[in-house]
């Protein structure tokens, strides 16, 4: 599923990047339609050019519209097949499917969080990245969440000595994850930040 997604994000960017290529090339075909009423005047060389010129230009805008035509087709395909994957039944007899039928609900004990339920839905986002999805229901962001947990399995003085090594001298833990600031709160009273307003 994750490669998946990073397929469809590859192939949307490159849908953008063609779409801007697509209103240059539009830019440059009115560009030169302004040229030739200008230059309507000179010899016929010139205006047989600025023609060759200006069919290159609508086959090259041709070209590009197809091949934007064809990526359009290919991001609804990759996006159904998202949305297919994501809703698709479990296997048969497997333990999802059990769960599944049977309305089972997982828990799983995270620090700052406590006993998270997790319904079936969200069993494949949790073992995907268990910490992220801990970090979110604390209403934090991942490194932050892991920033406050380090600091709350082992409460001490993170500031680099001299030597590169932390002080190491113990402080108070903080049980709150959004209670947490780092610079403060994993720091001494020697070596704290001071709090700004």
């Amino acid at each position: 599923m994750s490669a998946l997604e990073q397929k469809y994000e590859r192939q949307r960017l490159s849908n953008e990047q063609l779409k801007t290529r697509l209103a240059e090339r539009n830019e440059q075909y009115l560009t030169m339609q302004e040229q030739i009423a200008r230059n309507s005047e000179q010899d016929v060389r010139q205006d047989a050019n600025s023609d060759a010129e200006m069919v290159l230009i609508r086959e090259q805008l041709e070209r590009k519209k197809r091949e934007l035509e064809v990526r359009d087709e290919k991001i609804v395909a990759l996006e159904q097949e998202n949305y297919d994957l994501r809703h698709q039944e479990p296997v048969e007899n497997s333990v999802m499917e059990q769960l599944q039928r049977q309305s089972v609900f997982l828990v799983a004990y995270h620090a700052g969080v406590g006993h998270l339920t997790l319904p079936y839905e969200d069993i494949e986002t949790y073992f995907r990245n268990p910490v992220a999805y801990a970090a979110e229901r604390c209403g934090l962001n991942e490194p932050a969440y892991r920033e406050w947990l380090e600091h709350y399995e082992n409460p001490v003085c993170l500031h680099p000595g001299d030597d590169g090594e932390p002080c190491g001298e113990p402080v108070m833990r903080v049980s709150q994850p959004a209670d947490f600031q780092a610079g403060t709160d994993d720091r001494c009273e020697k070596h704290r930040e001071p709090v700004t307003a």
